[in-house]
């Protein structure tokens, strides 16, 4: 395919994502992977959206991908943007709601080929420890291959450093100290659903035409764990990581730089929880889920303590400030955790 590009969109290190124009003027979307993981990551990406296309008929929910090669991936330029940039916050509310809705919908339906329902729920509780297990052994990569990650939790001097290597051992100690595999025997999802997002961020969430509360929507950057031969995950830690991100780290940010100037509008974490309850494929799903609540504040830490690793791996700037903010925001919830698992 022949193109030209017209500019690139900043984003984590890893890809090169760039806005491009065919010779008949369609604007496309060109993701390049840049090292071998980041091709795995890519493949698997795209091995998701054309699952999720196929085997829930969700067409319009996920964008068409037209071409990849292995390291490329052509997209469409969805020019109307994200819908955490809409500049009315009654439509950014019905938006959301929307997206939270097509989230819990797609999770619950159910497939000829699904394993048994015991199958099931001890896939659920093991990817609750596998989720924390997996981000912790991460950040103890990055402490290990990462300089500048090695000089901010060892305290040596680097501008806004701290001795964060004790703090970090006592705060995950529920995770390797076995409380977080004994609760979540009890708060696990009876089953989990299929993986409709996988990183349910609103700048993830896109508009296929002006928008407006009723607009169509697209999810990108969509991501699952494989059980079975199908993609899965739980929603409720994809609700955690709207939370995390729209609701407590990128606000965090706004004193360091301006990662939230596009925003118009914030939702706070109750008027996002009021939202789900006015979802009924959220309600549909905490009807057969009653311990959501409870795995949500576990799921609120997991997905912060990955943001540590990020923030000193892949971010493009400030990176040991950024990681020292995900840090405090993971101390915080920790505390909540711990009177969770007691």
């Amino acid at each position: 395919m022949h193109y030209q590009i017209i500019k690139q969109i900043p984003t984590y290190i890893g890809f090169a994502v760039y806005v491009a124009e065919t010779p008949s003027g369609e604007q496309v979307v060109i993701k390049r992977a840049e090292t071998e993981l980041d091709k795995q990551k890519l493949q698997k990406y795209v091995q998701h959206v054309q699952e999720m296309q196929e085997l829930v008929n969700e067409k319009l929910v996920y964008p068409t991908l037209l071409h990849y090669d292995g390291y490329e991936l052509i997209m469409p330029f969805y020019r109307w943007g994200r819908i955490d940039e809409v500049g009315d916050k009654a439509v950014l509310r019905d938006l959301t709601l929307q997206a939270i809705d097509t989230l819990f919908r797609i999770a619950a339906i159910e497939t000829v080929s699904m394993p048994s329902v015991e199958e099931r729920l001890r896939f659920s509780r093991s990817s609750i420890v596998y989720e924390a297990i997996s981000r912790l052994d991460r950040l103890e990569r990055a402490f290990k291959e990462n300089s500048l990650a090695r000089k901010w939790v060892s305290g040596n001097k680097v501008e806004g450093a701290m001795d964060a290597n004790g703090l970090i051992k006592n705060l995950t100690s529920w995770i390797t100290d076995g409380s977080l595999e004994q609760v979540a025997t009890r708060v696990a999802a009876p089953s989990l659903g299929l993986a409709s997002h996988g990183d349910f961020t609103l700048s993830n969430v896109l508009l296929r035409e002006p928008a407006s509360s009723d607009a169509a929507i697209v999810f990108i950057d969509t991501r699952a764990r494989w059980f079975s031969g199908l993609p899965w995950w739980d929603p409720v830690m994809d609700l955690a990581t709207l939370l995390v991100f729209h609701c407590r780290f990128e606000p965090a940010l706004s004193d360091l730089e301006h990662e939230s100037a596009h925003v118009y509008y914030r939702l706070s974490e109750k008027e996002i929880l009021n939202i789900c309850f006015s979802s009924k494929s959220f309600q549909n799903w905490i009807n057969h889920d009653p311990l959501w609540l409870k795995r949500l504040q576990i799921h609120l830490a997991i997905r912060l303590l990955g943001n540590i690793s990020s923030q000193l791996t892949v971010a493009s700037e400030n990176q040991v400030e950024r990681a020292t903010i995900a840090l405090g925001l993971f101390a915080e919830q920790v505390g909540r955790v711990r009177d969770t698992i007691s």
